[in-house]
């Protein structure tokens, strides 16, 4: 994996890519800040506080780039390193409790409910004759409340 791939959380540049040489690592490669330096102890000061083993990196699912599994309050989540993608509230559904996601994510979730509706009324038309409407509706309220909650220096490539 080329160190072009990872992006630092902090901004400040790709992060770096390099080789441990701890006797319990050895030879482990880890991307960590480019801000990273060694302190005067011996120890490392990681920027952003950025570490991640290159062991660790998956392909992501939007195609673009490589994810990484990281801790978000207690759970385990893939981020998009190359996206950017990181926790974000997402809307309050019809009955649903706030809960954190990411960007691409919270689209990617209101396409498949969208596509379920779509399965749902082509399957029996003459029961959602009515209700196609509403689901609609309650689709689009979704949409407007996502693009709402993007940033715009990272938008999601999904297609």
């Amino acid at each position: 994996m080329d160190q072009y791939e990872i992006v630092c959380q902090c901004k400040k540049g790709r992060m770096l890519r390099k080789c441990s040489n701890s006797n319990k690592n050895k030879n482990r490669m880890y991307y960590c800040c480019t801000k990273s330096k060694k302190l005067s102890n011996g120890r490392w000061d990681f920027g952003c506080q950025f570490f991640l083993w290159e062991d660790q990196l998956r392909r992501c699912l939007c195609g673009e780039g490589m994810c990484a599994l990281v801790r978000y309050e207690d759970k385990g989540m893939e981020v998009c390193s190359l996206q950017g993608c990181s926790p974000a509230e997402s809307g309050e559904g019809s009955g649903s409790s706030k809960s954190k996601q990411c960007q691409l994510c919270q689209v990617l979730s209101i396409k498949i409910k969208i596509l379920e509706a779509k399965l749902e009324v082509a399957q029996s038309p003459e029961k959602h004759a009515n209700t196609s409407s509403a689901i609609l509706y309650e689709a689009l309220e979704e949409v407007s409340d996502a693009v709402a909650g993007l940033s715009l220096d990272h938008q999601p490539n999904i297609s």
